[in-house]
């Protein structure tokens, strides 16, 4: 049976591996090295475009005002959810030291300092959004548990001034 492929012995042979051929190895080490310096630079790409997110918060959303600010309910209610959601990655005092964070290839954030100077509007969109290891909660955290959640947050940072803005 004919299947259109040469016969084994009509099969040209493969060149050696010599300097220069087909096989040199030479050229498969820097194509090798090529590829690593590429991928290295894609990997440095992704991870910055993923902690960037500041940069990408839109204005409306940077506007925002919590309208739970000041609530002390809501502050332990984003407490409740911060310890079930948020503490494996960010610790639980939110200095980004929790037991899950050890696996991240970037360590997440020092919440009692890195919210300082961000709106609570751009805190709320980070939550909704995520990036990079977060998760986005915009389908699975409702709107008010959000604004929760940035209320706690503000008290973290409460010594350090890191009240809501």
């Amino acid at each position: 049976m004919n299947l259109g492929l040469p016969a084994h012995d009509e099969i040209p042979p493969r060149p050696p591996l010599t300097k220069g051929g087909w096989g040199d190895f030479s050229t498969g080490r820097k194509w090798a090295a090529s590829m690593s310096v590429a991928v290295g630079v894609l990997v440095i790409a992704a991870w910055a475009g993923a902690h960037d997110i500041p940069s990408q918060v839109p204005k409306a959303a940077r506007a925002m005002k919590n309208p739970l600010a000041g609530d002390p309910a809501a502050v332990e209610a984003g407490g409740t959810l911060y310890a079930t959601l948020c503490a494996s990655c960010h610790g639980a005092s939110g200095k980004g030291d929790g037991p899950a964070a050890a696996g991240l290839a970037h360590r997440p954030p020092d919440m009692t300092t890195s919210l300082n100077g961000q709106t609570d509007g751009e805190v709320r969109w980070k939550i909704t959004r995520g990036g990079g290891a977060m998760p986005s909660y915009e389908k699975t955290l409702a709107e008010t548990d959000r604004w929760r959640l940035v209320a706690f947050l503000r008290s973290l940072g409460d010594a350090k001034g890191g009240r809501a803005r």
